[in-house]
């Protein structure tokens, strides 16, 4: 088998399922700024003499903002969804051994394996990263049985 093709669209739900999967995935940078925060926390108890309920303030203002930040992010991801005419269009996608090509309405893209970052699947999704905040989301129910996707992901590998 040298070639798997897949066609899909992606529903709304889908794609907010895969963003927050990806955000789930960028750890990392919640560790920093939780870390950030303490620090910052920190300076001003020492520097400022603060109390602790000066102290216990900021810490519920900040998850106050975070809280906050987590229902504004899902509405500017439903637009994007909704106004982007790339994602919720039918795609079709073709993985051969060595590259993969996107094909939708709008655009034709050929991407050889080399170039991705990394790729993630779980039970739901392949995500394919081409860069560490761009990705393909293809829904794992858009191949035709388990060995398709095993063989792309073999193919992923040779070019980890």
């Amino acid at each position: 088998m040298n070639e798997i093709e897949i066609n899909f669209q992606l529903t709304e739900k889908q794609y907010l399922d895969a963003i927050a999967l990806h955000n789930k995935l960028q750890v990392k940078r919640t560790m920093v700024s939780m870390v950030l925060i303490a620090i910052i926390i920190g300076i001003y108890y020492v520097v400022f003499d603060l109390t602790i309920i000066h102290v216990f303030m900021i810490v519920i203002s900040y998850v106050l903002i975070l809280w906050l930040m987590k229902f504004i992010l899902k509405y500017k991801h439903k637009k994007i969804f909704n106004t982007t005419k790339l994602l919720n269009n039918k795609k079709m996608l073709t993985f051969y051994t060595d590259k993969f090509s996107t094909i939708s309405d709008i655009s034709e893209v050929v991407l050889k394996y080399i170039a991705l970052v990394k790729w993630y699947k779980n039970d739901e999704f392949l995500l394919i990263y081409l860069h560490k905040r761009a990705f393909h989301i293809v829904p794992i129910e858009a191949f035709k049985d388990v060995t398709e996707l095993q063989t792309v992901l073999e193919w992923f590998e040779h070019y980890k």
